[in-house]
């Protein structure tokens, strides 16, 4: 009975765990990932996209907003840390990351007015809070910019920051955008609006994923990750069942 009460907590524990990472990234992504579509070039170093395809895209009559997507990889003292920047308004009409403390209209409203985001996994380490100050390595060297909040982000083991894209583009210069994340308009249908941008000639070198593969490709290598608890459980339960015939083996041989 003792084993079996063991092997149950244990296997509950590991399970109750894992289910519950796995609702975090969920309601993570339900908050942070939430455009239906997204561009990305078929190849690394691939054609960027031009103000004219941004301005056609827009256009479209399916197409409610569109953001561009920037990126690259800064230090931050020895880590290299991988650098957002986030187009605003449009992020902040459609996506609330969680910020610590404050509303996601507080924390746009800070990343708007210059400051950055820090997320948890790069706070903690280093003892950074809202209200510090973070030095970035840029082309013009070291640049000291204040820390408007701390987010809840996991996704990356070193940790992520976030900046407007203007204030990106001042610090590093007005590079050409290759990424784009686009939100449709009620009613439209992902499907049909990825079909139409996959035959436009301008988009043949880029790439279009809906937003349900995007999760579904996330979460299956979450799945993946934690597939070693399955085998945990398995494992004690396997252990439990041998200590119970152990024991009553051994009561049977004394009844002999």
């Amino acid at each position: 009975a003792a084993s079996l009460m063991i092997a149950l907590a244990l296997t509950l524990a590991i399970e109750i765990t894992v289910r519950s990472f796995r609702r975090t990234f969920e309601l993570w992504m339900d908050q942070a990932v939430t455009a239906d579509l997204y561009l990305e070039p078929a190849q690394e170093g691939g054609p960027p996209l031009t103000p004219a395809l941004l301005s056609r895209l827009r256009a479209l009559p399916a197409v409610a907003d569109l953001a561009v997507l920037r990126s690259r990889r800064v230090l931050v003292g020895e880590r290299e840390v991988l650098l957002l920047a986030l187009d605003l308004p449009a992020f902040a009409r459609h996506s609330a990351i969680p910020a610590v403390g404050l509303t996601p209209a507080e924390a746009f409203a800070r990343l708007e007015g210059g400051a950055l985001w820090v997320s948890e996994p790069l706070a903690y380490p280093l003892g950074l809070r809202a209200g510090d100050r973070l030095a970035l390595a840029t082309p013009a060297g070291p640049h000291e910019l204040p820390i408007g909040a701390v987010v809840q982000n996991y996704s990356a083991p070193q940790g992520l920051l976030y900046l407007s894209s203007q204030r990106f583009a001042a610090l590093f210069g007005p590079a050409p955008p290759q990424r784009a994340a686009l939100w449709l308009r009620p009613g439209a249908d992902p499907a049909q609006v990825r079909a139409l941008l996959e035959r436009m000639p301008e988009l043949q070198a880029l790439q279009v994923h809906p937003n349900a593969a995007l999760r579904s490709d996330a979460l299956r290598i979450f799945d993946r990750t934690f597939a070693i608890t399955d085998v945990m459980g398995a494992l004690a339960a396997f252990v439990a069942f041998l200590a119970v015939v152990s024991a009553l083996t051994a009561q049977l041989e004394e009844r002999m």
